[in-house]
C-alpha cells in the first residue's frame, strides 16, 4: 500500500483577510519564491525509493500550507491547503501561477505518479478560505474546506455561509478538476474544518460545529446543537449530487 508523507517549509508567514473573486488559475509569469512546499507523493517507483515517493517543490511569493493529500489507483495525488500571495503550481519548466485575493485563498492540485501537474485551481472571496480534506472515489475528487461569505464556482452554483466560517464539501471531476457540485454547512458562529471519505455512494464528512448549525444546503433544514462549546458531527451526503442524507452530533 502507498504512503503519502506531506511536508512544509515555511520561510515566511502572513495571513491577511482575502479580496474577493473565485475561479480557476490564471497563467501568469513566476514570482520569486518566500515559501517552498514540498509534497512527498507516492510514486509507481516509489519501493526503489524506499518507499518515500518524490518531492514536488512549489514556489510562491507568500505562505502555503498543504493540509491533506490523497492518492487514486493509478498513483495521481491530489492536494489541498491555503496560500497567499501567488504560487506557482506546476514544479516541472511550465507555469500554473495562481494568485490569492488578497489573503488566504483555497487550492486544490492534482499530479500524476510521474510529478507532473495534472490541474490545479483556487478560490476566494472577502474572507478567508482553506482546503482541510480531500477523498477520491469513482473518478471523483471530493475536497472539504473552510470558507466566509459567499463564493461563486462559475454558473453552475454558489455557496454562502450563514455567519462567520462555515465548512464546505466540493466535488469536482477527478480528471480535469471541473466543478460538479458543492455542499456547504453552518451556523452563526465559526464550523468546519471537516475531514472526508467515500464508501458506497457516499461522502462522509466529520466538522466542528458551536451553536445551532444547519447541515442541509437544500430546501429543507437539518439543524444541528452543539452542548458545550464545540461539538462534533458526522455528516454523509450523496457522492452524486451532494444532497444531505443526514447529519448527527457524535460528542
Amino acid at each position: 500500500m502507498n504512503r503519502l508523507v506531506l511536508a512544509a517549509l515555511v520561510v515566511s508567514a502572513l495571513f491577511i483577510p482575502v479580496g474577493p473573486a473565485a475561479g480557476a488559475l490564471a497563467q501568469s509569469p513566476a514570482t520569486a519564491a518566500s515559501t517552498v512546499t514540498v509534497i512527498r507523493a507516492p510514486g509507481r517507483d516509489a519501493a526503489a525509493r524506499g518507499g518515500g515517493g518524490y518531492p514536488l517543490a512549489l514556489s510562491g511569493s507568500g505562505t502555503e500550507q498543504t493540509f491533506e493529500t490523497a492518492a487514486d489507483a493509478a498513483g495521481n495525488v491530489y492536494v489541498t491547503g491555503q496560500f497567499t500571495g501567488t504560487l506557482d503550481f506546476d514544479p516541472g519548466a511550465g507555469t500554473a501561477v495562481g494568485t490569492s485575493n488578497g489573503g488566504s485563498d483555497f487550492f486544490a492540485a492534482s499530479y500524476d505518479a510521474a510529478g507532473g501537474l495534472r490541474w490545479a485551481f483556487s478560490y476566494g472571496s472577502t474572507e478567508t478560505e482553506l482546503g482541510t480534506g480531500v477523498a477520491v472515489a469513482d473518478g471523483r475528487v471530493f475536497f472539504g474546506g473552510v470558507f466566509n461569505g459567499s463564493i461563486a464556482f462559475g454558473p453552475a452554483g454558489t455557496v454562502t455561509s450563514a455567519g462567520s466560517l462555515d465548512g464546505l464539501v466540493l466535488a469536482v471531476d477527478a480528471a480535469t478538476g471541473g466543478f460538479v457540485w458543492a455542499s456547504a454547512f453552518g451556523g452563526a458562529l465559526a464550523d468546519g474544518n471537516p475531514r472526508l471519505a467515500v464508501a458506497g455512494g457516499r461522502v462522509f464528512a466529520s466538522a466542528r460545529f458551536i451553536g445551532p448549525a444547519d447541515f442541509d444546503d437544500g430546501p429543507g433544514t437539518t439543524v444541528l446543537n452543539s452542548v458545550d462549546s464545540y461539538d462534533a458531527a458526522l455528516a454523509s451526503f450523496s457522492a452524486a449530487t451532494g444532497a444531505l442524507q443526514w447529519a448527527r452530533v457524535i460528542f
